[in-house]
């Protein structure tokens, strides 16, 4: 491995341990270089400016679930299945110097074998752009099942879903708009500002119905894609020193859509309904101290796709966070 990255992530971890010996002088060199990669941007700082600190440390409790509703007719018959799968939450800790940045993150109940389901989560916010990727690996789904008016109990174990999710944005006013402000905290916003967004959105979904139920629509297999496009809007409301209030929305269009129901063999499409949309909102509070910083975040995704007619599918997808954070 590279010898400035070793000292970068020794500079993330431990300090304090580079200023022994020679180790001084490459740690004085490295952080001057650092230091110049931290406040190199073209940014109004008037608007935006980078805390002045080395060290951040942060601390993040996170809530997150997904859930969908299924509507499918077939010989006539309307037949709903509402379903929901087990929240995840999650601790985490991070740290950065200099805007190298390290976390962990652990799931209590998974460690206790409470949690089986299997979700991954990774995002990058920056003045410019940003994305969040989840890949969801779940039998924990449940719910009911509506059939001529005969509700019927989804137990965890009926359905395996394995689902991508992506979605990424560019904000145009980057100079004097900060999504990191809200969602890494690692520049700060000064005064209010507001930016036009254009973005993109992946969603990609297998349902594989294994009860041993007798309602049909218990033994299905769903599968679907869909690609979007879209633009938004997002602003950053400075009501105080210190303050920060976080609002974005941003609808994208559906421009390619594929999915098939197997139902007992019977095979569907749904059938595309313009305008079909994903959209996504997100929505911070932060309150910056002297070296202290606090709030929470809120990112949810909502997609609905066919024909209540014949089949429609609409999903959900949100994660809540508080954190708690340091500077020095």
């Amino acid at each position: 491995m590279d010898r400035m990255v070793i000292l970068a992530l020794l500079a993330v971890l431990f300090p304090g341990s580079l200023y022994a010996g020679k180790g001084k002088d490459w740690f004085h060199r490295l952080d001057s270089l650092l230091e110049i990669r931290y406040y190199r941007g073209n940014y109004d700082t008037a608007y935006v400016v980078r805390p002045h600190a080395r060290v951040t440390i942060r601390n993040r409790e996170g809530l997150s679930g997904t859930g969908m509703t299924i509507k499918s007719t077939m010989d006539g018959v309307l037949q709903t299945s509402r379903l929901s799968a087990d929240h995840r939450f999650v601790v985490s800790l991070g740290v950065s110097y200099r805007g190298l940045s390290l976390s962990y993150s652990l799931n209590p109940a998974k460690l206790r074998g409470i949690y089986k389901d299997f979700e991954f989560e990774t995002n990058e916010y920056n003045n410019k752009w940003g994305f969040d990727v989840v890949l969801l690996n779940t039998k924990s789904l449940s719910g009911t099942h509506t059939s001529e008016g005969e509700v019927q109990r989804i137990s965890p174990g009926d359905i395996h879903q394995v689902s991508v999710y992506l979605d990424g944005f560019y904000a145009f006013n980057n100079r004097r708009f900060s999504y990191a402000a809200a969602f890494s905290q690692s520049y700060l916003q000064k005064q209010s500002a507001g930016s036009w967004l254009v973005g993109g959105s992946f969603m990609g979904t297998h349902l594989s119905f294994n009860s041993q139920s007798t309602s049909r629509m218990l033994h299905a297999d769903l599968r679907f894609i869909h690609i979007g496009v879209g633009g938004g809007y997002g602003y950053n409301f400075v009501p105080g020193k210190g303050w920060l209030i976080h609002v974005s929305a941003l609808p994208n269009l559906i421009i390619y859509d594929r999915s098939r129901l197997s139902l007992d063999g019977d095979k569907q499409r749904l059938k595309y309904r313009f305008p079909e949309m994903v959209v996504t909102g997100r929505f911070a509070v932060v309150r910056n101290f002297k070296h202290t910083f606090l709030g929470t975040q809120v990112v949810a995704n909502y997609s609905a796709d066919g024909s209540k007619r014949k089949l429609f599918v609409s999903n959900r997808k949100w994660r809540g966070r508080i954190f708690f954070g340091v500077r020095f």
